[in-house]
């Protein structure tokens, strides 16, 4: 009976506070235009202030989910590939740098060296082959995800994440769980965070993403889509926003 009490109370404690209400988001993202979307199962719960689910931007680094997919499927990466990183096609100079490293530290030019040897056809190919929501490449070929018309929406966002963390793709097991795999965020006593950021260049109109799945002991899942604008509006500070709404801890600097 103690043990049945105990694991009760336990789990009025875990659903009692709602992470995603309204009152709590809000907090979170401060004085930023937002838009969270959370799926649980099929059902969505969308959380917005200043812009909507359909308004489009470019995916910046959260591409290169699916972009490494391709690229090591293409055999032009392995994990253990080593490429160059040039400090003056990134936002910092990494050197000589592996995968692993280059999507924790979201290492622009690794991925603009990988996108040359692709080229464009390879891309559009590949992106009508893994099901991402937007399928025309506009030029430059080694930036087009960073600036102009290659634009997604979080309603978009959020369901090509659902897709790459739960559907099996047109690839190998391999690669997938590899590229699954190297997106861990961090992992507590209390969920799992897979994801990725994206963030724009700097300034009053700048935005940034975050897309994942959560994962929580009890075996429940959620998909996660949020999306910033704003000056100082950039991928770390939706991330931080969600890890706040978690566990309470990473709020906003404003």
């Amino acid at each position: 009976m103690r043990s049945l009490l105990l694991a009760v109370l336990g789990w009025v404690s875990l659903h009692a506070a709602d992470p995603w209400s309204e009152k709590r988001v809000a907090a979170a993202f401060g004085s930023f235009d937002y838009c969270l979307r959370v799926q649980r199962g099929e059902q969505v719960l969308e959380r917005t202030r200043g812009l909507k689910a359909s308004d489009r931007f470019e995916p910046c680094s959260t591409f290169k989910l699916p972009h490494v997919l391709m690229a090591l499927e293409m055999g032009i990466i392995t994990s253990t590939t080593v490429l160059r990183c040039d400090g003056h096609e990134c936002h910092a100079a990494h050197g000589e740098i592996r995968l692993a490293r280059a999507i924790a530290e979201s290492c622009v030019g690794y991925f603009r060296l990988c996108a040359r040897k692709i080229g464009k056809a390879r891309e559009e190919a590949w992106l009508i082959r893994l099901g991402y929501p937007i399928t025309t490449v506009h030029a430059p070929v080694d930036s087009f995800w960073l600036h102009g018309d290659f634009r997604i929406s979080a309603a978009e966002q959020l369901t090509w994440i659902r897709r790459f963390y739960s559907e099996p793709l047109p690839v190998k097991g391999e690669h997938l769980d590899l590229v699954r795999e190297l997106s861990l965020k961090t992992r507590t006593s209390g969920y799992t965070l897979h994801g990725k950021t994206g963030s724009s260049r700097p300034g009053p109109d700048g935005h940034g993403w975050f897309v994942g799945r959560i994962t929580y002991p009890d075996g429940r899942v959620e998909f996660i889509c949020g999306l910033v604008k704003g000056k100082g509006g950039d991928g770390q500070r939706v991330e931080a926003a969600i890890r706040y709404l978690l566990d309470g801890q990473g709020e906003l600097e404003q």
